[in-house]
Protein backbone atom coordinates (compact mmCIF):
# COMPACT_ATOMS: atom_id res chain seq x y z
CA UNK A 1 0.00 0.00 0.00
CA UNK A 2 1.26 3.58 -0.96
CA UNK A 3 2.25 5.87 1.89
CA UNK A 4 0.89 9.06 1.46
CA UNK A 5 2.24 12.04 3.55
CA UNK A 6 0.25 15.01 4.10
CA UNK A 7 2.97 17.95 2.77
CA UNK A 8 0.41 20.85 3.40
CA UNK A 9 3.52 21.46 6.36
CA UNK A 10 5.62 22.55 3.84
CA UNK A 11 3.32 25.80 2.51
CA UNK A 12 2.94 27.23 6.11
CA UNK A 13 5.24 29.27 8.61
CA UNK A 14 7.68 26.55 10.25
CA UNK A 15 6.67 26.92 14.04
CA UNK A 16 7.72 23.42 16.63
CA UNK A 17 4.74 21.55 14.72
CA UNK A 18 5.89 21.73 10.90
CA UNK A 19 9.59 21.76 12.05
CA UNK A 20 9.07 18.44 13.28
CA UNK A 21 7.48 17.17 10.08
CA UNK A 22 10.18 18.63 8.25
CA UNK A 23 12.85 16.90 10.49
CA UNK A 24 10.74 12.92 10.34
CA UNK A 25 10.21 13.79 6.37
CA UNK A 26 14.19 14.31 6.11
CA UNK A 27 14.94 11.55 8.19
CA UNK A 28 12.58 8.72 7.20
CA UNK A 29 13.69 9.34 3.85
CA UNK A 30 16.97 8.02 4.78
CA UNK A 31 15.49 4.89 6.28
CA UNK A 32 13.46 3.67 3.47
CA UNK A 33 14.47 2.36 0.05
CA UNK A 34 12.62 4.28 -3.44
CA UNK A 35 10.56 0.87 -4.12
CA UNK A 36 8.77 1.57 -0.85
CA UNK A 37 6.34 3.37 -2.66
CA UNK A 38 6.30 6.70 -0.20
CA UNK A 39 4.77 10.06 -1.58
CA UNK A 40 4.92 13.05 -0.25
CA UNK A 41 1.63 15.05 -1.17
CA UNK A 42 1.76 18.63 -1.72
CA UNK A 43 -0.06 22.49 -2.21
CA UNK A 44 0.18 23.64 -6.02
CA UNK A 45 2.99 25.83 -6.37
CA UNK A 46 4.72 24.57 -2.44
CA UNK A 47 8.38 25.19 -2.55
CA UNK A 48 9.82 21.90 -1.39
CA UNK A 49 13.51 22.06 -0.72
CA UNK A 50 13.93 18.92 1.15
CA UNK A 51 16.48 16.77 -1.40
CA UNK A 52 14.48 13.51 -0.69
CA UNK A 53 15.76 10.67 -2.56
CA UNK A 54 13.44 8.15 -1.99
CA UNK A 55 9.94 9.87 -1.06
CA UNK A 56 8.47 10.86 -4.21
CA UNK A 57 7.00 14.37 -4.49
CA UNK A 58 3.50 15.02 -5.63
CA UNK A 59 2.07 18.21 -6.14
CA UNK A 60 -1.50 19.00 -6.70
CA UNK A 61 -3.06 20.50 -9.28
CA UNK A 62 -5.52 22.34 -7.17
CA UNK A 63 -5.40 26.15 -6.12
CA UNK A 64 -7.10 25.62 -2.54
CA UNK A 65 -5.17 26.56 0.23
CA UNK A 66 -5.41 25.21 4.26
CA UNK A 67 -8.41 23.23 5.54
CA UNK A 68 -10.01 23.53 1.82
CA UNK A 69 -6.99 21.95 0.57
CA UNK A 70 -7.41 19.39 3.38
CA UNK A 71 -10.22 18.14 2.59
CA UNK A 72 -11.07 18.55 -0.88
CA UNK A 73 -7.42 17.49 -2.72
CA UNK A 74 -5.40 15.79 0.18
CA UNK A 75 -8.33 13.16 1.11
CA UNK A 76 -9.66 12.65 -2.38
CA UNK A 77 -5.81 12.34 -3.50
CA UNK A 78 -5.62 9.62 -0.88
CA UNK A 79 -9.07 7.98 -1.49
CA UNK A 80 -8.02 7.78 -5.25
CA UNK A 81 -4.65 6.11 -4.69
CA UNK A 82 -6.05 3.55 -2.02
CA UNK A 83 -3.09 4.70 0.20
CA UNK A 84 -2.27 4.74 4.12
CA UNK A 85 -2.68 8.59 5.11
CA UNK A 86 0.04 10.01 7.57
CA UNK A 87 -0.91 13.71 8.97
CA UNK A 88 1.81 14.99 11.24
CA UNK A 89 0.58 18.52 11.97
CA UNK A 90 -2.66 17.87 13.15
CA UNK A 91 -4.52 17.41 9.67
CA UNK A 92 -8.27 16.30 9.23
CA UNK A 93 -7.84 13.06 7.96
CA UNK A 94 -10.93 10.85 6.40
CA UNK A 95 -9.71 8.28 4.69
CA UNK A 96 -8.61 4.69 6.64
CA UNK A 97 -6.16 3.55 6.85
CA UNK A 98 -4.38 6.53 8.52
CA UNK A 99 -1.83 7.53 11.15
CA UNK A 100 -2.49 11.08 12.70
CA UNK A 101 0.20 13.30 14.97
CA UNK A 102 -1.82 15.28 17.48
CA UNK A 103 1.01 17.69 19.04
CA UNK A 104 -0.94 19.15 22.04
CA UNK A 105 -4.66 19.33 23.15
CA UNK A 106 -4.36 22.81 24.52
CA UNK A 107 -7.69 24.06 22.72
CA UNK A 108 -9.34 21.85 24.84
CA UNK A 109 -7.25 21.21 28.09
CA UNK A 110 -6.73 25.48 28.67
CA UNK A 111 -9.21 27.09 26.61
CA UNK A 112 -8.83 30.21 28.16
CA UNK A 113 -5.67 30.73 25.89
CA UNK A 114 -7.80 30.44 23.14
CA UNK A 115 -10.22 33.62 23.90
CA UNK A 116 -7.93 36.53 22.55
CA UNK A 117 -9.53 37.06 19.39
CA UNK A 118 -12.60 36.05 17.28
CA UNK A 119 -9.87 34.46 15.00
CA UNK A 120 -8.86 32.45 17.76
CA UNK A 121 -12.42 31.33 19.52
CA UNK A 122 -12.48 30.34 15.62
CA UNK A 123 -9.63 28.21 15.50
CA UNK A 124 -10.24 26.62 18.88
CA UNK A 125 -13.28 24.99 17.63
CA UNK A 126 -12.32 23.59 14.55
CA UNK A 127 -9.33 22.50 16.43
CA UNK A 128 -11.60 20.33 18.44
CA UNK A 129 -13.48 19.24 15.97
CA UNK A 130 -10.39 17.82 14.43
CA UNK A 131 -9.02 16.39 17.45
CA UNK A 132 -12.49 14.85 17.93
CA UNK A 133 -12.88 13.25 14.75
CA UNK A 134 -9.22 12.03 14.63
CA UNK A 135 -9.30 10.53 18.07
CA UNK A 136 -12.40 8.81 16.72
CA UNK A 137 -11.83 7.54 13.03
CA UNK A 138 -7.25 7.41 13.45
CA UNK A 139 -6.13 3.54 13.47
CA UNK A 140 -2.90 5.30 15.35
CA UNK A 141 -2.54 8.51 16.70
CA UNK A 142 1.03 9.95 17.45
CA UNK A 143 1.97 12.58 19.88
CA UNK A 144 5.34 14.25 21.18
CA UNK A 145 5.35 13.55 24.94
CA UNK A 146 4.01 11.24 27.45
CA UNK A 147 2.18 14.27 29.18
CA UNK A 148 0.05 14.57 25.89
CA UNK A 149 -0.55 11.08 25.62
CA UNK A 150 -2.24 11.55 29.16
CA UNK A 151 -4.14 15.08 27.99
CA UNK A 152 -5.77 13.04 24.88
CA UNK A 153 -6.63 9.90 26.86
CA UNK A 154 -8.05 12.04 29.39
CA UNK A 155 -10.29 14.91 27.10
CA UNK A 156 -11.01 12.28 24.54
CA UNK A 157 -11.37 8.84 26.07
CA UNK A 158 -9.10 7.19 23.29
CA UNK A 159 -7.53 3.76 24.30
CA UNK A 160 -4.04 4.31 25.08
CA UNK A 161 -2.74 1.41 22.90
CA UNK A 162 -3.67 3.72 20.46
CA UNK A 163 -1.04 6.40 20.95
CA UNK A 164 2.25 6.27 20.18
CA UNK A 165 4.83 8.86 21.37
CA UNK A 166 7.39 10.14 19.21
CA UNK A 167 9.52 12.91 20.35
CA UNK A 168 10.65 16.22 18.72
CA UNK A 169 14.51 16.75 18.71
CA UNK A 170 16.98 19.18 17.95
CA UNK A 171 19.46 18.18 15.00
CA UNK A 172 17.77 21.19 12.91
CA UNK A 173 20.45 23.35 14.57
CA UNK A 174 23.36 21.52 13.92
CA UNK A 175 22.59 22.57 10.20
CA UNK A 176 22.05 26.43 10.67
CA UNK A 177 25.02 28.47 10.69
CA UNK A 178 25.36 31.17 12.93
CA UNK A 179 29.60 31.88 12.26
CA UNK A 180 28.67 34.50 10.16
CA UNK A 181 26.75 36.43 12.87
CA UNK A 182 28.97 38.82 14.07
CA UNK A 183 27.55 39.08 17.27
CA UNK A 184 29.52 42.24 19.31
CA UNK A 185 28.82 43.94 15.75
CA UNK A 186 25.14 43.33 15.74
CA UNK A 187 24.55 43.02 19.30
CA UNK A 188 26.64 45.57 21.26
CA UNK A 189 24.63 46.33 23.77
CA UNK A 190 24.55 42.40 25.08
CA UNK A 191 28.26 40.76 26.57
CA UNK A 192 28.27 36.85 26.06
CA UNK A 193 27.40 35.44 29.01
CA UNK A 194 25.56 37.72 30.67
CA UNK A 195 22.20 38.20 29.45
CA UNK A 196 19.27 36.61 29.75
CA UNK A 197 17.58 35.11 26.54
CA UNK A 198 13.64 34.90 25.37
CA UNK A 199 11.81 33.93 21.77
CA UNK A 200 8.35 34.91 22.79
CA UNK A 201 4.96 35.45 21.10
CA UNK A 202 1.63 36.84 22.29
CA UNK A 203 0.22 33.49 22.85
CA UNK A 204 -0.90 33.37 26.31
CA UNK A 205 0.45 30.06 27.33
CA UNK A 206 3.92 31.54 26.05
CA UNK A 207 3.77 33.13 29.32
CA UNK A 208 5.06 36.79 27.82
CA UNK A 209 4.60 38.59 30.87
CA UNK A 210 6.42 37.09 33.47
CA UNK A 211 9.59 37.51 31.32
CA UNK A 212 9.05 41.43 31.22
CA UNK A 213 8.21 40.74 35.16
CA UNK A 214 11.68 39.04 35.98
CA UNK A 215 13.15 41.88 34.21
CA UNK A 216 11.73 44.54 36.64
CA UNK A 217 12.51 42.45 39.56
CA UNK A 218 16.41 41.53 38.34
CA UNK A 219 17.41 45.11 37.05
CA UNK A 220 21.37 43.92 37.78
CA UNK A 221 20.68 41.62 34.32
CA UNK A 222 19.71 42.31 30.78
CA UNK A 223 16.95 40.52 29.32
CA UNK A 224 16.97 39.96 25.62
CA UNK A 225 13.68 39.45 24.21
CA UNK A 226 13.18 37.98 20.69
CA UNK A 227 9.97 38.30 18.68
CA UNK A 228 7.61 40.29 16.07
CA UNK A 229 7.20 44.31 16.93
CA UNK A 230 3.89 43.84 19.10
CA UNK A 231 5.96 42.62 21.99
CA UNK A 232 6.86 46.25 22.93
CA UNK A 233 3.30 47.46 22.28
CA UNK A 234 1.90 44.87 24.24
CA UNK A 235 5.01 45.38 26.92
CA UNK A 236 3.83 49.54 27.14
CA UNK A 237 0.05 48.62 28.07
CA UNK A 238 1.54 47.31 31.09
CA UNK A 239 3.78 49.52 31.92
CA UNK A 240 6.96 48.00 31.56
CA UNK A 241 7.95 48.83 27.63
CA UNK A 242 10.51 50.99 29.22
CA UNK A 243 12.80 48.99 31.56
CA UNK A 244 16.31 50.00 31.24
CA UNK A 245 17.62 46.39 31.08
CA UNK A 246 15.88 45.13 28.64
CA UNK A 247 16.44 44.96 24.68
CA UNK A 248 13.85 44.16 22.27
CA UNK A 249 15.50 42.84 19.39
CA UNK A 250 12.32 42.10 16.81
CA UNK A 251 11.89 38.98 14.74
CA UNK A 252 15.48 37.35 14.38
CA UNK A 253 16.78 34.94 11.66
CA UNK A 254 17.50 31.34 13.00
CA UNK A 255 21.07 32.15 12.63
CA UNK A 256 20.92 35.06 15.08
CA UNK A 257 18.68 32.96 17.10
CA UNK A 258 21.01 30.15 18.12
CA UNK A 259 23.78 33.34 18.25
CA UNK A 260 22.23 34.56 21.37
CA UNK A 261 20.77 31.29 22.71
CA UNK A 262 25.08 30.22 22.29
CA UNK A 263 26.16 33.64 24.05
CA UNK A 264 23.22 34.10 26.82
CA UNK A 265 23.56 33.51 30.64
CA UNK A 266 20.24 31.26 30.05
CA UNK A 267 17.60 30.82 27.78
CA UNK A 268 13.97 31.76 29.62
CA UNK A 269 10.82 29.48 28.64
CA UNK A 270 8.00 30.62 31.13
CA UNK A 271 5.35 28.37 29.20
CA UNK A 272 2.01 27.87 30.98
CA UNK A 273 1.35 24.32 29.00
CA UNK A 274 3.21 22.72 25.93
CA UNK A 275 2.91 19.60 23.89
CA UNK A 276 6.27 18.98 24.18
CA UNK A 277 8.62 22.46 24.45
CA UNK A 278 10.98 22.64 21.91
CA UNK A 279 12.96 26.01 22.07
CA UNK A 280 15.02 25.12 25.22
CA UNK A 281 16.08 21.68 23.86
CA UNK A 282 17.38 23.92 20.66
CA UNK A 283 18.95 26.16 22.91
CA UNK A 284 20.95 23.43 24.44
CA UNK A 285 21.85 21.98 21.02
CA UNK A 286 22.97 25.32 19.89
CA UNK A 287 25.32 25.44 22.95
CA UNK A 288 23.34 27.50 25.61
CA UNK A 289 24.74 26.80 29.10
CA UNK A 290 21.46 27.49 31.15
CA UNK A 291 17.77 27.04 30.56
CA UNK A 292 15.26 28.35 33.08
CA UNK A 293 11.91 26.35 32.55
CA UNK A 294 8.60 26.34 34.19
CA UNK A 295 7.83 23.79 36.77
CA UNK A 296 5.25 22.37 34.63
CA UNK A 297 4.65 18.39 34.57
CA UNK A 298 5.50 18.06 30.61
CA UNK A 299 9.03 20.30 30.93
CA UNK A 300 10.15 18.08 33.99
CA UNK A 301 9.10 14.89 31.63
CA UNK A 302 11.52 16.28 28.48
CA UNK A 303 14.17 18.17 30.54
CA UNK A 304 14.63 16.35 33.94
CA UNK A 305 17.58 17.33 35.69
CA UNK A 306 19.31 19.76 32.61
CA UNK A 307 17.41 22.85 34.30
CA UNK A 308 16.36 25.68 36.77
CA UNK A 309 12.64 25.05 37.32
CA UNK A 310 10.22 28.51 38.35
CA UNK A 311 6.76 28.84 39.48
CA UNK A 312 5.40 30.93 36.20
CA UNK A 313 2.47 32.36 37.88
CA UNK A 314 4.70 34.08 40.57
CA UNK A 315 5.61 37.30 39.09
CA UNK A 316 7.91 37.80 41.91
CA UNK A 317 10.46 35.65 40.85
CA UNK A 318 13.98 36.70 41.78
CA UNK A 319 17.40 35.35 40.21
CA UNK A 320 19.04 33.25 42.10
CA UNK A 321 22.63 30.65 41.69
CA UNK A 322 21.66 28.80 38.72
CA UNK A 323 22.73 25.03 39.01
CA UNK A 324 25.15 23.59 37.39
CA UNK A 325 23.47 20.88 35.02
CA UNK A 326 26.42 20.28 32.66
CA UNK A 327 26.52 16.49 33.36
CA UNK A 328 23.19 16.17 32.22
CA UNK A 329 22.50 18.68 29.32
CA UNK A 330 24.73 15.48 27.15
CA UNK A 331 21.76 13.04 28.42
CA UNK A 332 19.39 14.93 27.23
CA UNK A 333 20.28 15.88 23.91
CA UNK A 334 21.26 12.30 23.40
CA UNK A 335 18.08 11.12 24.38
CA UNK A 336 16.40 13.06 21.60
CA UNK A 337 17.16 12.37 17.98
CA UNK A 338 15.08 12.66 14.46
CA UNK A 339 16.42 9.75 13.21
CA UNK A 340 15.12 7.93 15.92
CA UNK A 341 11.54 9.87 15.89
CA UNK A 342 11.39 8.81 12.65
CA UNK A 343 12.64 4.95 13.05
CA UNK A 344 9.26 4.57 15.19
CA UNK A 345 7.14 6.01 12.63
CA UNK A 346 8.63 3.74 10.20
CA UNK A 347 7.55 1.12 12.33
CA UNK A 348 4.60 2.40 12.88
CA UNK A 349 3.83 2.78 9.44
CA UNK A 350 4.33 -1.02 8.74
CA UNK A 351 1.96 -1.83 11.39
CA UNK A 352 -0.97 -0.13 9.75
CA UNK A 353 0.24 -1.35 5.91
Amino acid sequence: MKVIINGKFLSQRVTGLQRFAIEIVRELDKLISADENYELYVPKNCEVSLDLKNIRVVMSKSLLKGILWDVFSYNPYVKREKGLSVNLCNGITLHNPNVVCIHDVTYRARKEFCYETTKDILRMFWNRFIASFNTKHSDFIVTVSEFSKKEIIKYYNVDKNKIFVINNAWQHINRINDNKVDFQKSYPFLLPGEYFFSISTLAANKNFKWVLHAAKNNPEYIFAIAGGGKLKGVANSMGLANLPNVKFLGYVTDEEAKCLMKNCKAFIFPSLYEGFGLPPLEALGAGCKNVILSDIEVLHEIYVDSADYVDPTNLDYKIQNLGDHTAYRKKILDKYSFEKSASSLYNLIKKVR
